[in-house]
């Protein structure tokens, strides 16, 4: 385990979500007051690892393929989710890297940070192109997620292609999930949800 305390997180290395999962927890959120690495910018790469890592193991588990997460070698994007895609060259099976470029943000409810405002933030045009990632956490109030569908549809354009807002649940209803569980609710260009 000493190997992987001393991991360089770097651009051109691709990690997949269980194991990035497994560092966040062992060597970074336990080791921060609160758990609140979003007040910390020296934490500021490896925050939006996990929070990728917690998307790549989103799509891992609605395609079925394996998904992995890394840094890209500028920003924007934040990180990178790819896959390896099958393809034939010269003749033969061979793979190439499939690169999903994920913008990230938070929407911080006990701060009063509203879903649609935070989604705006990033509705820029140096986002085009890229899967915009919201981390909704805190108590502070309720989202009102139909409102913030109609408010974008009702938008003249939005940059990214697609929009997803991603938060930790304990419960479903009445029944209690597993730790660390995470629901990841696409808003835009169309509606669905996931756990992971």
């Amino acid at each position: 385990m000493d190997t992987v305390k001393k991991l360089k997180f770097k651009h051109g290395y691709y990690f997949s979500p269980g194991f990035y999962q497994s560092y966040w927890l062992k060597y970074i959120q336990d080791k921060v007051p609160n758990h609140d690495s979003f007040s910390n910018q020296k934490l500021e790469q490896y925050q939006e690892l996990w929070l990728g890592s917690i998307f790549a193991a989103l799509y891992t588990k609605s395609t079925g393929e394996n998904y992995y997460v890394g840094l890209p070698d500028r920003d924007p994007p934040d990180v990178w989710v790819v896959r390896l895609e099958p393809i034939i060259y010269k003749g033969r099976e061979a793979s190439r890297l499939e690169r999903m470029p994920v913008e990230i943000t938070r929407c911080h409810l006990d701060e009063g940070e509203n879903l649609f405002d935070q989604i705006m933030r990033k509705n820029k045009p140096a986002y085009s192109n890229t899967v915009l990632l919201v981390y909704l956490y805190g108590f502070g109030g309720e989202v009102n997620f139909s409102d913030t569908v109609k408010r974008l549809s009702e938008l003249e354009k939005v940059y990214p292609i697609e929009i997803f807002v991603l938060a930790k649940v304990a419960h479903d209803g009445k029944t209690a999930l597993e730790p660390n569980t995470f629901v990841g609710m696409m808003i835009y260009p169309e509606q669905r949800q996931q756990t992971v």
